[in-house]
């Protein structure tokens, strides 16, 4: 009962209120002028590459478990996006594959470097041997940038020699 006490005159506002409300006339709409900005051009652009080392994180999703099937994402990521793409659809379907695609991106330690290429862009780009838990299982991934046996304090010395 108390309820409907609160809900009737509440009705009676909602609908008379609304259209008791005085009518505002429109203002004058405001002058706009449209201004075009063209994204830069990213081709003209170098890319800064990453360098990979020995102790470093990585954020990866799909992971080989041997290095054979690793290679077959290799062989495709040198030919074409559209190849690497169905190759890597094709071996998270395949059940006999070695690869697969975490449900979600996870941050892996990266141990060794197994080889370095260029895709089919031209991107220099490594293959990594990975760890997926500090004691866990041994996998492989690719990754876009360069590898260095060298510590950054190393780095850092080498080029200050060089300068």
């Amino acid at each position: 009962m108390k309820i409907f006490k609160f809900m009737i005159p509440a009705a009676l506002l909602m609908t008379f209120g609304c259209a008791a409300a005085p009518q505002q006339e429109p203002e004058e709409k405001a002058e706009t002028k449209w201004e075009f900005i063209t994204p830069p051009d990213l081709s003209q652009q170098t890319q800064q590459l990453t360098t990979w080392r020995r102790g470093k994180f990585l954020v990866t999703q799909t992971i080989c478990r041997s290095e054979k099937g690793i290679m077959k994402l290799v062989k495709a990521d040198t030919e074409s996006a559209e190849k690497l793409l169905e190759e890597t659809i094709k071996l998270h379907f395949d059940p006999e594959s070695d690869c697969m695609r975490l449900p979600s991106p996870a941050a892996v330690m990266i141990l060794d470097s197994v080889t370095a290429y260029k895709d089919h862009s031209g991107t220099a780009s490594v293959v990594l041997k990975i760890s997926l838990t500090p004691r866990g299982p041994i996998a492989f991934c690719l990754a876009a940038g360069l590898w260095s046996d060298k510590t950054p304090e190393e780095e850092e010395t080498t080029k200050k020699i060089a300068v």
